[in-house]
This record gives C-alpha cells, structure tokens and sequence, in this order.
C-alpha cells in the first residue's frame, strides 16, 4: 500500500511541476511577439512565443541529435531532433544566436539530403537549400531545455554562449498545463491519504487470559457458543444435552427413595364439644 501511495505522490508532484511550468507559460505569452529576427537578435524581449520574419536560413547548415533509450542495458529506440541555424542576412559572419528545432518531415529529409551531397549540388538546389521565411515557435526555457543538446550544439563552433533553441511551429499549451496541474493535485492528494490510512492498524482483541477478575459480567450471556470454548477459559466444560449456557440453577430436590411409604404417625382427635 504504502508503496502504491509514494509512486502516487511522486507522479504528483512531477505532474505539479510540469504543468505549472507550461500553465505559467501560457500566462506569460496570451499572443506571439511580431519581430524582425535582426531586431531580436539585437535586443531580445521577455517573451518565449515569438514570430519572426526575414530570417535566412541555410537548411545545410544544420545537424541531428540521436538519443538511444535504454532498458536493462539493451538499446530499445533512438529518437532523431534535427536543429537548423538562423542568420539575419545572406553575409552574416556572426556566432549563431538561435537554432531552429524542426518536426518537419519534409524539413528533416532536405536536411539528409544537403548531407549526402556535395558542394555542387547544393549550388544546383540553392532555391530548396537557401529561404528567407518567417517563422513562428517557442523559445526553450526552463523545464523544456536541454542542458545535453545545448552542449552539443555549443561543440559546433561559432555558436553564441547564450544561444537559443526555438521550437518550430510550437505554441504554448496552457489547456495541457492545467490538466497537468489538477492531475498532480489528485494524486498528491490521494496518496498522502492511502499512506495516512495505511499508517492505521486495526486492534485486535485477544480472549482474556485464565483468572481474569469480573469476565465475562454475570448474566449477560457472553460465553462462547458450546464447543468454541478456548483453551484458556476457566473451567472449561462442554455443554450437556438440553442445557444452554447461562448462570447455573438453583439446587433442585433430588428424587423420592424405592420402597413403601412410611406410615404417617396418628394424629390427636379434638375433644367434642
């Protein structure tokens, strides 16, 4: 029980704290910041949800994170994130301030294709390889950052120190959040009262031992029934045929002797009048 109640209170809290980090999310950004992405890498605001326009991207200037999951030792999955530079300009010589994390499967297969070849012919596809676009996400923070991914990425060279991570085409999730929070609420909730209630042990309650004083009271009938008598019972008897439990019977007369009546001694006469 007591282990049902901790797993309980444990999912609780994580659920608590991922929904209030996306709950507070949500709160912060009710609408995108609509910015020039030269303009917002010069002077970035206080805001994750964010759509930026004229910013160049080079989809062979990108890379992919594998991550292989694990169970007992033996790889189960791997999982693929495929993150894109931002630049403000076609000459831009700058570390890279952000990257663009993409879901995208058409994205992601230009990106393996840009990989595959070479410099030729990424200069005969520079319309697929090279665009301005505008773009619409949600800047990584707190809980949903990767200190292992921005590792990474960081060991490509010429990235900022502070750079960002922008999910692509990612919009708050306050609904989700909230369900997340209420979830946490329950189950804290419920586990600290399946612990508390599994803390409660019921008494047990042990027939009394042999010479115990005014037990059971007189007359009110609490002996056990004929043959369930324990071993530590005083003067412990079997029932008789016929008879109940209760208080013993008064004495009884005992019955008449065999043989001839005695003779009744004679009585006076009273004298007559």
């Amino acid at each position: 029980m007591w282990r049902i109640s901790l797993l309980l209170i444990i999912g609780g809290i994580a659920a608590l704290v991922f929904g209030g980090h996306k709950l507070m999310v949500a709160m912060r950004n009710s609408s995108p910041v609509q910015m020039k992405y030269a303009e917002w890498r010069q002077s970035p605001p206080d805001a994750e949800w964010l759509e930026l326009s004229e910013v160049h991207i080079d989809w062979s200037a990108s890379t992919r994170i594998d991550t292989e999951h694990k169970r007992k030792g033996i790889t189960t999955h791997t999982t693929h994130e495929y993150y894109v530079a931002c630049w403000a300009s076609e000459d831009d010589e700058q570390p890279v301030c952000a990257f663009l994390k993409v879901d995208d499967d058409g994205k992601q297969k230009l990106m393996e294709e840009c990989w595959a070849h070479d410099e030729d012919w990424l200069v005969a596809n520079i319309d697929r390889v090279y665009e301005v676009k505008t773009v619409r996400g949600l800047v990584q923070t707190g809980l949903d950052l990767s200190s292992e991914d921005q590792r990474l990425l960081r060991d490509m060279g010429h990235v900022e120190q502070d750079f960002k991570i922008i999910e692509l085409n990612k919009e708050p999730e306050g609904g989700f959040g909230a369900i997340l929070v209420v979830i946490g609420i329950l189950g804290v909730l419920g586990g600290g009262a399946m612990f508390f209630v599994g803390r409660k042990k019921p008494n047990k309650l042990h027939y009394p031992p042999a010479g115990a004083a005014n037990y059971p009271p007189p007359g009110h009938g609490h002996m056990p029934p004929p043959g369930a008598m324990p071993p530590a019972a005083p003067n412990a008897m079997p029932a008789g045929p016929g008879r109940a439990p209760g208080p013993p019977r008064p004495p009884q007369a005992g019955p008449r002797p065999a043989g001839p009546r005695p003779a009744r001694p004679p009585q006076p006469r009273p004298p007559r009048t």
